[in-house]
């Protein structure tokens, strides 16, 4: 089983190998391409990871090179990590390196997924996908003595999280709050403990409504500001 799956991973290498030679045959006629040419492993080849070291997509492509060099498709390939924005910065990287065809980027969903929640300049229409060397399905988890609430929660905050990106509101706020929430949760248990469950120091003086008006304005607001620049 293990000797199949180097001998798959090797075909794939290969494969990849054949196009990043291809697209760097304009920009180095006489390393690459010219190694290519002749049966020769090619060298100068650098594969870029756009996580920190230790991760999946870094241990993928350090397999990856070890492959190649095994199976003397290419020698010497350089595997380095640029992390940041989720791999974004990566991707740009990768874009801003139009026509060296000794670079590759090894990435997955998670780069996808960085770019569009970003909204990132870099997108994957820039680049070029060459090879495929594993799929994996994704899942989300919860803890296993969760209760049916906290499934239902999970479902309701990401699908107001949608919503929120659907009518460009910010997510950061109802980030903070979910951090945030089990904490006010704590202090309101506390303040009713001390008013032996007199809801009036919550609900009701000056101060209350004041509180109260000063949240709804800041979370009306987005709405509102978009509100009268249409009108406007």
């Amino acid at each position: 089983m293990r000797n199949r799956i180097s001998a798959l991973l090797g075909a794939l290498a290969a494969l990849s190998m054949l196009a990043v030679s291809a697209c760097g045959a304009t920009a180095a006629k006489q390393t690459g391409a010219g190694a290519s040419a002749a049966g020769e492993p090619v060298s100068g080849l650098r594969i870029m990871v756009p996580n920190a070291p230790g991760g999946g997509y870094d241990t993928t492509a350090r397999t990856a090179a070890k492959v190649m060099e095994d199976t003397k498709i290419a020698s010497g390939v350089q595997v380095f990590n640029l992390p940041g924005a989720g791999g974004t910065v990566g991707l740009q990287r990768t874009i801003n390196e139009k026509g060296n065809g000794k670079l590759a980027m090894l990435m997955g969903l998670g780069v996808v997924g960085a770019s569009y929640a970003s909204k990132s300049t870099a997108t994957l229409t820039q680049t070029t996908p060459i090879a495929k060397l594993i799929e994996e399905a994704g899942a989300i988890v919860v803890s296993k003595d969760s209760q049916p609430f906290d499934l239902v929660l999970l479902l309701v905050l990401g699908l107001l999280g949608f919503g929120m990106r659907r009518f460009g509101l910010p997510v950061l706020p109802l980030i903070v709050g979910v951090i945030l929430g089990p904490r006010a949760e704590l202090q309101g248990r506390r303040s009713l403990q001390l008013s032996g469950g007199d809801l009036s120091g919550l609900l009701g003086g000056p101060v209350s409504y004041t509180v109260y008006a000063v949240i709804l304005i800041l979370l009306a607001w987005p709405l509102i500001r978009r509100f009268v620049r249409k009108s406007a």
